[in-house]
């Protein structure tokens, strides 16, 4: 599948990180990988949520990991999706 996205996007080293990405959730359409981002936005971010609430007021850097795959799938959805 090609993407029509802008050079420099795809130059980038988060740009190889979504190609495998794509690969690994079988993504074959556009419309297939808009469905797939939207529900694995929605799931990391319930995640987020609910780890955030689980460890409020401590000083934690347990959602680290998952803050970071929240702004991959956000830069998808703004750099490639859109």
């Amino acid at each position: 599948m090609e993407f029509d996205v802008a050079p420099g996007v795809k130059r980038s080293a988060r740009f190889r990180v979504f190609l495998r990405w794509v690969k690994a959730n079988k993504v074959a359409s556009k419309a297939q990988l808009r469905r797939v981002l939207r529900a694995e936005l929605e799931r990391t971010q319930e995640r987020l949520d609910a780890r955030k609430k689980s460890r409020e007021g401590t000083n934690s850097t347990v959602q680290r990991a998952l803050a970071k795959q929240l702004d991959f799938l956000r830069w998808v959805d703004e750099k490639v999706v859109r």
